[in-house]
């Protein structure tokens, strides 16, 4: 007898094995797929709800403003007819903001007598761009040094490229403190009122 005809060499195409291979390869290769789109649209899906759940609250929110007072410091360290500049920080800062959540605001205290006490605040912005304007008691002008911007004392746009006049703050005398709204970031409706 010859063995080495009977005796061939198994090759990877051939056998039981082999078949075993072609169905594991199949038969695992089913699964894996179906796993993989399953984990896609349930990925997407999750996605989708992310993204969505902000813009729905965004539309079907009822917006609640609520106040809070900052206080300055006792209303008699403002002078009478003398603008001051005065700092306080955000109440709703984050700890991203760093130096930008400190607000810098002129007071100027317009009367003190016995009808009462009388405050000019105004947000120490540029009503153009934003840059900080700064307070020149030799002329009574307020003067932005990005584009040009001046404002008289009262807050009134003088001349340059600003809009209107400087924002007031909404302000309150309480038990001696001189308090303002915080955060007060004017709306539309406010820049239509304002003088200048």
């Amino acid at each position: 007898m010859d063995k080495s005809r009977d005796e061939s060499p198994a090759t990877p195409d051939s056998g039981p094995a082999a078949a075993g291979f072609a169905e594991n390869a199949h038969g695992g290769a089913a699964p894996r797929r179906s796993f993989l789109q399953w984990f896609a649209v349930g990925l997407g899906a999750v996605a989708a709800v992310a993204v969505s759940l902000p813009l729905v609250g965004y539309f079907f929110r009822v917006p609640k403003r609520r106040t809070m007072w900052v206080p300055l410091g006792p209303a008699e360290q403002f002078p009478l007819a003398e603008t001051r500049v005065a700092t306080f920080d955000n109440p709703l800062r984050t700890p991203w903001d760093g130096s930008s959540a400190t607000t810098s605001i002129f007071v100027r205290r317009e009367q003190d007598n016995a009808a009462g006490e009388q405050f000019l605040v105004l947000l120490a912005n540029c009503a153009h761009l934003g840059c900080p304007v700064s307070w020149f008691p030799q002329s009574g002008l307020f003067m932005c040094p990005c584009h040009g911007g001046v404002y008289y004392a009262t807050g009134e746009r003088a001349s340059g490229p600003p809009p209107r006049g400087l924002f007031p703050c909404n302000w309150r005398v309480r038990a001696g403190q001189l308090e303002i709204e915080a955060p007060h970031f004017p709306s539309l409706r406010d820049c239509e009122s304002l003088p200048g």
